[in-house]
């Protein structure tokens, strides 16, 4: 299938979180590593991907050096904990592993101090909380969820907020009432 440029194009695509690349839009790549898919650049189609072994066009994103990722403030494993990194920046993305606090007070205090560790790892990425993109909350009981929203809406740029979704979840430590994973530009 070509586009009306004489491109090849999408014949359709469901992408992840249900987002669509509509039918006949014109493909120059699609990365997922690089968490961006154009199709037709007068359009400004974008959306957050991962690298799959598709280009059709001018360049191939997944092939060639891959750009450098910075890493801050790796956790090396201890007592049974992960070996991870608490920011990634790759490009002009910043990713934030999950957030979460002491295991200790109440859902106010906790989500306070969530909030304040993430303003400093944005910090550290050189970016702040008006760029967020994403954020993913994670509660341990949907009781707290007003006493906690008034706490992320007290400290979200209310100019710029970003998508998010809130869920139940078995925390990882007892004590434990919210962790928060976000992604922000740069």
């Amino acid at each position: 299938m070509l586009s009306a440029h004489g491109q090849p194009a999408i014949q359709w695509a469901a992408i992840s979180g249900g987002a669509i690349i509509r039918a006949g839009a014109p493909i120059r790549h699609i990365v997922t590593a690089g968490y961006e898919a154009r199709a037709n650049p007068s359009k400004a189609i974008s959306m957050k991907l991962a690298c799959l072994p598709i280009s059709v066009g001018d360049s191939n994103p997944c092939s060639g050096p891959q750009r450098a990722a910075s890493r801050y403030d790796i956790l090396s494993e201890a007592k049974g904990r992960p070996i991870i990194s608490y920011a990634v920046v790759r490009g002009d993305t910043v990713y934030l592993s999950g957030v979460t606090p002491d295991p200790a007070g109440d859902i106010t205090s906790q989500t306070k101090q969530v909030l304040d560790r993430i303003d400093g790892l944005l910090a550290k990425a050189r970016t702040d909380k008006s760029k967020l993109l994403t954020a993913q909350v994670w509660l341990a009981d949907m009781r707290l969820f007003e006493a906690h929203n008034a706490v992320w809406n007290a400290w979200v740029d209310r100019q710029n907020p970003p998508v998010r979704a809130c869920v139940r979840a078995d925390l990882v430590r007892p004590g434990l009432l919210v962790e928060i994973m976000v992604t922000a530009a740069k």
